[in-house]
């Protein structure tokens, strides 16, 4: 079907600018089809159901400066770096195809002596091992396919911030599933950014018609939108019932210590310890219950109670799990 589609590039490489004009595209409820390539620096995205706290090393990422986000669509956490490109397809429901779609990115890589295919429900390969995984979000009138295309991204970053402790941490969300991911660039090493940019916007030129190049919206409306990804409420407020449990031993005792966390907020606490002073766990319980789930907040709850060794010790803990 030949019709006229709206092209944006994003030259932003803020996560939550650019989930926010994802957004805003969808919500625009354009007749056209719409093409929307974006990059985002050093972030990991998760989708709308995982735990951040299951899925993240949320600490080594604090401490290298790697944004949170959280999507509207499903699926698994994946790292953003600028040696990966991100792709929107937001198309009215009459025309919406996923399997048009798919079909667009494995013939823009075949272009390019790529011989990639189909794998499962919404990853994209070569010689089995993944380098684009999509997901989906429909409206009433709108449906949006989104995607990453690992062109020439460092894989040993991947588990650095996406492996977590599973013993210590249980959680009702989504997981992510781990598989052999490669990048196209060990495949055909003369590839880059703007080749993969320039052969997606031709073969959704061939699919939809040519492209009419818009500018980034200045609205009110998208900016709300922005808010609202880049808030805490968002990023953590979003999480299913998360668990940890673990050990320490304070200076007066061992403490076993059990946190229940729903939407940032610590929902239950129970402490176990052998220590001679029996009012203290009890004592830590009621410092922390409600209270949102930030360490420096922990920290200003426990300072009445523990000595500042004690308190480290406590919150180290939960700093490796995380």
């Amino acid at each position: 079907m030949l019709m006229s589609f709206s092209l944006y590039i994003s030259k932003s490489l803020d996560v939550y600018k650019n989930l926010a004009l994802e957004t805003y595209l969808l919500e625009k409820k354009s007749p056209e089809a719409i093409l929307f390539l974006w990059q985002n620096e050093k972030t990991v995205v998760i989708g709308k159901n995982q735990s951040a706290y299951k899925e993240c090393s949320i600490q080594k990422m604090k401490n290298d400066g790697v944004k949170l986000a959280r999507r509207i669509t499903g699926g698994g956490a994946v790292y953003h770096h600028l040696g990966n490109l991100n792709f929107s397809f937001i198309l009215p429901n009459e025309i919406y195809n996923t399997e048009d779609n798919f079909k667009i990115i494995i013939s823009a890589l075949k272009n390019l002596n790529i011989n990639a295919k189909l794998s499962g429900r919404n990853d994209i390969t070569i010689c089995d091992k993944k380098f684009s995984g999509n997901a989906f979000f429909k409206t009433k009138t709108h449906s949006l396919h989104h995607g990453t295309i690992l062109i020439n991204e460092d894989l040993s970053i991947l588990s650095k911030y996406l492996n977590v402790n599973p013993t210590k941490l249980k959680t009702k969300g989504v997981s992510s599933i781990k598989s052999r991911v490669i990048n196209l660039s060990s495949i055909n090493r003369d590839l880059n950014l703007e080749i993969i940019i320039e052969q997606l916007i031709k073969e959704y030129t061939k699919r939809y018609g040519n492209p009419t190049y818009q500018n980034l919206p200045n609205e009110d409306k998208f900016y709300d939108i922005f808010s609202k990804y880049s808030s805490r409420e968002w990023v953590f407020g979003q999480n299913p019932n998360t668990n940890i449990e673990f050990t320490t031993f304070l200076s007066c005792g061992e403490f076993t210590v059990n946190i229940d966390i729903k939407n940032d907020v610590i929902k239950y606490i129970k402490i176990y310890s052998d220590s001679l002073n029996t009012d203290l766990p009890k004592q830590i319980e009621n410092a922390l219950l409600g209270k949102q789930f930030i360490i420096s907040n922990l920290e200003k709850e426990l300072i009445h109670i523990l000595n500042d060794k004690d308190i480290k010790l406590i919150t180290n803990e939960i700093k490796k799990i995380f």
